[in-house]
Parts: C-alpha cells; structure tokens; sequence
C-alpha cells in the first residue's frame, strides 16, 4: 500500500481523514536519532531539580553536549547512539567544580606541614615559590593536578596562580575545563614586575583565550592585605569590561581582618564595599570571619562563597559559617586549596569534610544536607565561576561534563540513599569514568584520553622503578608526568639540595623535571629577588639623595644606638647586611673592628671601593649570616643587623645566627618596622609610592615584625632583650631621632648571657 502526502497532516488518498497506514507512522515519526554517545546508569543524580535520584535512566550526548535524559527504556527507543556504556552499578553525577585551586603548588604537597598560615606562607611557600616558579614548573604542576583530578571525578577547576598563559595551555593541551586567574599582587614576581605589567599580562592572556570552549579567565587579586586600592579600583573596571569574575582570598583569617581594621579602620569585605567589589561577579574564597551583616550583604549583592575546609582546617585558619550563609540565600560553593595547604585535590573528601563541619559549627545535625553539599561540589561551584549555564547538573543543553561513582563497592554497601552514599560513604577512588565536553577521560579508572593516559603510566612506572613512595633528585625527580616531593621540610630539602653538588643551581630544571636550589641562597636565608632588587642600588648607596636617603638620615642615630651600650674601642662588631657598608664605615671610625657581610655582590664591591677611599679599615665579604656563624662562633662583642629582618624568608634562622656569632655577654642589635597601618602608610604608601623615596616593592607588609614578636624570637635564640626604642623620622626636614614611639621604625638591644 503506499501513500502521496500533499502537505503537512494530510492523509493519503482514498481513505478516512487522518488515517495513516501503521507502517509509514512510525517510519516518518519515530526513527531513532543519531547520537554519539548513550550512557545508561543504575542511578543518575542530576542535581537539578534539587534532590533528586533517577533509577535506570541514560543521558544522551551529541558531539559537547547533553541532548536527553529520559528513562534507559525509552532512550533505547529513541536513539541510534555511536557507543553506548552502561554502568549497572553506578551513580551518575555532573563532574565535580573544584571552586579554588592552586594546581601548580602539587609539586609543593607536603613541602611545610604543621604551621599557621602567615608562618606557612612566608617562611615556606613564598621563598620555595621564589626559587622555582617559571612556566615549565607551572605546566608540570597542572598536569599532574589534571591527572589526580580526573580519578578524583572533578571535570573543571577554577585556578589562582603565577604564569596563567602556561596553566591555560596545558588546561587546553589536556582538555581539561577550567577558569585561569589573572593574577595581581602588589610586589614583583617572576611573572610581572610592576603594578602596570600585572594589568597588560592580564590583557593578553584573556584575549588569548577569548571564546575558548573550556578555558575562560577571571581576576584573580591575591587578597586585601596584598591588593592596593588603586589596583582594585582598575580591576572593578576591567572586569565589568571583560565581563569576567573576580576570585580572591577574603576574611580568610582573624589576624586578617584586625590588621585591616588597624589600617584602614575598615574590615577587609567593608573595604572592598567602598570599593564597589562586593557584586555578583565576587569569588571570596575562604570567609571564615563573617558578620551577619556581611552575610546578609553577601546575599544581597549575588556574592559567591567558596568554601575550602579542610585547608582551613589544617591551617587552623578559622570555620566558615556554611549553613548560615546556604540559609540566607548565597550561593556556596566548594573548593580544595592548593595541594600543598590540603594536602590533595579530592573533593569527594571536601564535600564530606563541608557536610560535617557545617553541622558542628551550626550545631545542627541536618545543617548543609548530603544533597546540599554534593550542589554546592558542582552546580554552587559553576555558578560562581559563571559557567551554570553551562556545567553543574545534568540537564539537555548542558556540556557533557559527568562522572560515575561505582555503589556496589563493600564500603558503600548496603545503598539506603544515594546522596547519603556520595556524601559520607563514597571515596574518590569509587570513580570510574569520567567525561568533559563529552569525550571520555577516564574509563574503569584508567586515564583514556590520549594527551593524559601518559601522566598516570610514567607516574607509576617511576613508582615501581624506585620501589617506595621517594624519587631521585633533591625536591624528587619526573620522568612521564611523575613527581613527589621526598623532603619534610623546606630546610631539609635545601639541605640535601646542598648536600648535593649537582644541584646547585636555582629553579624548575625543564630536563630533569627537578626542583634545584642555588646552594648560596640555602645558607642565606634571603630571596634572589631581595638581593637582585639591592644590587641595582648599588651604584647609588652612597648618595644621600638618591634611594638609600633614609639609610643616611638614620645612620648616625642607629649608630649612636650602639656606641651608648657597647664600647667601640677595638670590639669585635660584626654588620650583618652590610648593603654598601653605611653603618660599617660609621662604626670603624668609631674605633671598632668591623667584618661587613652582604650576599649582594654589587653592594659588596661599592663598599670595598668607598672604603679604599676613606681610609677605614673594614672586612668587607660576600657572605651569609648561616656562613659567619659557622666559622667564627662566639667571635663578636657585638652584632648588628639594620633593616634586613623584614626582608629574610625565615626570621627565626636569622636571629639564631646573629646569637651564635656573639660572645658571652655580647649584644645584638635590630632595627626593623613594626607591622602597623602606620609602618605601612609610613614605609610602602608614603616613601614607595607617594613620596618615591624608595623603589615600588621594597618593603612587603606581611614580613614587618612587631617588637613582641622579634622578642620571642629573641628568647627562643636563648638572648636577653634590654631595650626597644622607636626611630623617628621626618623625610622632609630630614631628621631623625630615638623615640619612645615603636609605631612605625625600631630599635633594639639584647644580650647573650654570659
């Protein structure tokens, strides 16, 4: 029998109307569609509608994107797919959002353990950061973070560090999804040197990755204690411009937030208020220090909290109020940290870790729900990154980025509730396969995907090779895409970098994939950068107008400071940071025996040439303070170190060298600034930027020391302190005198027992 159509609905001739013969029905309706993929799942949690767990259902997936999810039945029905999985035993989710990330700093995991954050940060992270960050140590860190975090079942990471054009590449390379921060700071680093370079970086690499299907950019200021106004004044404009998020570290702290309040009479969320940040396009990461009120403005301005617990957790850096924040309408999302503050980058782990932490901080049992907590792991999280539209949930329209939990594992047995099995019972390594964009990268836990599969098998093949969980080199070594980092300690690491003459040279090695240290910079206990910005002074130490201005004003008080307590007549004196030997040639002329030391060799070399044209005698050496203690022990009457502690990574290292050199009953000498609001308008907003009686990031406020602290570490070093007394200074009239005000510059004495 056969049928001419004459238009839409017509039926065929000679019969009744709107009869059609069987066969043709269903051969012009209800061909099945070509698809490429059909994944069909015991259970599919799609997150949204909120709560809600499907049985035997299939998602059906065309080229990037979700097409259908409907019952397996029914979608075998429909659909002619290319390939079909199916996971019988399975949980199907969208792939987690990791909503915080540091992934270069996995080649960091396990670096310093144990520590507060300030401590952590600037005796630990910074200085190792300092020695090894590039592009190569960068692109080497996100691999091996994209390895772990596909096993992990995480398909999107949102990233906040140095060199985002080398994350953003290998985000790409590897086909992983990601949001790259455009990183601003106020000081200088491998990755830009001024306020300016920050913002053209920034520039270019956005426009780099303008309309990429899986990396996008966000500003990514560090913090309020490291971000000036100015700086975020411009990036409220430029985001709003770029139509991009901005994702900071906020309220991570209590010290924090007082030091923010000392300075600015604000707290840090209140400032970025003023300053017109607090909108819906603010990633505030951490927010453990909230105020009803701030949690109120947060909801009402569309602002996203990242929640990262266990490294709050582990750097006893405070709890963020979660459920008070889920309860007043902001939206939350999940984060790990860096690898080395977590130590991992499992956010089954985190979303667990969130769930219980909101219930003892809210002390309510059904605080941040296993539903809640799996939302916020993935649709809270996209939704901050702005990318909800897009990832999240599973839903027809949505990129294919998902991940299947194995539930017939014995630790997830017997299955009441799924979400509860996810939340509380479910690890990581449940993770069978995994999706982005609809390609498979993981399959029956093994990394499939061509550009990643190389990752896992050399990292394991390095495993075998070496036969426990060490690899060859100081920092360990990569061979295919492996690395660990075998030293406990930042000391100890660059104590076998020493130990090893053939690593000592500073950085990521690109060949060796090694992280080596300049055996020099080991005893030193300074930054190449601190020492680098100082010998570009050099030529102009000795110019009472130029840079080192203040130095020449203060110098005859600092060194009056010492002649009133100790007598100069042929003592031993020992001028620890010596720069171009101001104080040494003052204390000579004195009568002392005066040994000079700096690691600036240009600083060095200006001294000893000042020197022969003064007449003075002085030993001038290129040396560090660790060096001079080692060889002259209890060799000083008296030790003086200026203006240098607030420039050394490790400030307890330092002072327990200056002690070892004294004899019994000799004294030290310190002078330093107080870490104050008024130290920093003084030191950084006022002689840096407004009157430019010093280069742009000289001084970082973070590493000021205030009298109580230096005094603990004056004990600690087994000294005596017996006096502190404050350095006035007026720049424009260029005086200088002893003080009992402590606010901004110090001064003080301690002595060694005899």
């Amino acid at each position: 029998m056969t049928s001419t159509m004459t238009g839409q609905g017509a039926a065929p001739q000679g019969g009744p109307p709107f009869a059609y013969p069987l066969e043709e029905f269903f051969m012009s309706d209800t061909q099945p569609q070509p698809i490429d993929l059909l994944i069909e799942a015991r259970w599919v949690v799609p997150v949204q509608p909120h709560g809600v767990v499907l049985e035997d259902h299939a998602v059906a997936i065309d080229g990037d994107r979700i097409v259908a999810l409907l019952p397996a039945a029914e979608a075998r029905a429909t659909y002619a797919p290319r390939d079909t999985v199916r996971l019988p035993e399975h949980a199907l989710i969208p792939g987690l959002v990791n909503a915080h990330t540091h992934n270069p700093m996995t080649l960091l995991r396990g670096l310093a353990d144990d520590l507060p954050l300030m401590v952590w940060l600037q005796q630990h992270i910074w200085p190792a950061e300092a020695k090894v960050i590039g592009p190569e140590f960068v692109r080497d860190g996100v691999e091996l973070a994209v390895a772990e975090m596909l096993r992990g079942g995480t398909t999107c990471a949102n990233e906040n560090y140095f060199f985002p054009d080398a994350i953003g590449a290998t985000y790409r390379k590897l086909g992983f999804r990601a949001v790259v921060g455009l990183p601003v700071i106020e000081f200088p680093t491998a990755w830009a040197k001024s306020q300016d370079e920050y913002f053209e970086r920034a520039s270019e690499v956005h426009d780099s990755f303008r309309g990429d299907a899986l990396v996008s950019t966000a500003f990514a200021p560090h913090a309020p204690y490291t971000v000036s106004d100015e700086s975020f004044a411009r990036i409220r404009v430029l985001a709003d411009q770029l139509d991009i998020p901005v994702h900071l570290h906020l309220h991570e702290t209590a010290h924090e937030v007082e030091e923010e309040k000392q300075k600015s009479g604000l707290r840090p969320f209140q400032r970025l208020q003023k300053l017109g940040l607090v909108n819906d396009r603010l990633i505030a990461v951490h927010m453990t220090q909230l105020t009803d009120g701030e949690i109120a403005a947060c909801a009402e301005a569309g602002v996203s909290v990242v929640h990262c617990p266990e490294s709050n957790l582990k750097l006893a850096s405070g709890f963020c109020p979660a459920e008070k924040l889920r309860q007043a309408g902001v939206n939350l999302a999940i984060g790990t940290d860096g690898c080395a503050s977590n130590n991992d980058l499992d956010m089954f782990g985190e979303l667990r870790t969130a769930a219980l932490l909101a219930k003892a901080v809210a002390q309510d049992a059904a605080a941040l729900d296993a539903a809640s907590a799996l939302r916020a792991a993935t649709l809270g999280s996209a939704k901050a990154m702005g990318l909800d539209a897009q990832i999240g949930s599973i839903e027809a329209g949505k990129q294919a980025d998902l991940a299947a939990v194995r539930l017939s594992d014995l630790e997830t047995q017997p299955l009441y509730h799924v979400a509860s099995q996810l939340a509380y019972a479910a690890g990581r390594q449940q993770v069978s396969d995994v999706w982005i964009a609809g390609r498979r990268k993981l399959a029956a836990r093994e990394l499939c995907d061509p550009a990643v599969v190389p990752l896992h098998r050399g990292f394991l093949e390095d495993l075998r090779a070496q036969g426990r969980n060490e690899l060859s080199g100081p920092f360990g070594d990569k061979s295919g895409g492996a690395y660990l980092l075998r030293a406990e300690s930042l000391a100890e690491a660059l104590a076998i970098a020493h130990r090893d003459p053939a690593h000592t040279s500073g950085g990521w090695d690109i060949t060796t994939r090694a992280l080596t240290v300049d055996s020099n910079m080991i005893a030193a206990n300074v930054s190449p950068a601190e020492i680098a910005r100082f010998d570009q002074l050099a030529a102009r130490w000795w110019d009472p107008d130029g840079e080192s201005r203040p130095l020449h004003d203060l110098n005859p008080v600092r060194a009056g400071y010492v002649a009133a307590r100790v007598d100069l007549r042929n003592a031993q004196v020992a001028d620890v940071g010596c720069g171009g030997g101001l104080l040494s040639e003052a204390l000579a002329r004195a009568g002392a025996r005066v040994t000079g030391i700096d690691l600036g060799l240009k600083v060095i070399e200006i001294a000893r040439l000042h020197l022969h044209e003064s007449g003075l005698k002085v030993d001038y050496r290129k040396q560090s303070s660790a060096e001079l203690a080692a060889a002259e022990p209890a060799a000083f009457d008296a030790v003086c170190c200026m203006e240098l502690i607030e420039h050394v990574p490790d400030p307890a290292a330092l002072v327990h060298d200056l002690a070892a050199m004294l004899k019994p009953g000799g004294r030290l000498f310190l002078s330093t600034l107080n870490r104050t609001p008024a130290a920093f308008g003084a030191a950084i907003l006022g002689a840096e930027y407004l009157m430019r009686l010093l280069p742009r990031g000289t001084h970082h406020y973070a590493q000021f020391l205030k009298p109580s602290e230096l005094a603990r570490l004056l004990r600690q070093a087994g000294l005596e302190l017996e006096d502190v007394s404050g350095l006035g200074y007026n720049p424009l009239s260029r005086k200088a005198w002893l003080s009992r005000i402590t606010a901004v510059n110090y001064i003080l004495c301690a002595r060694k027992p005899q």
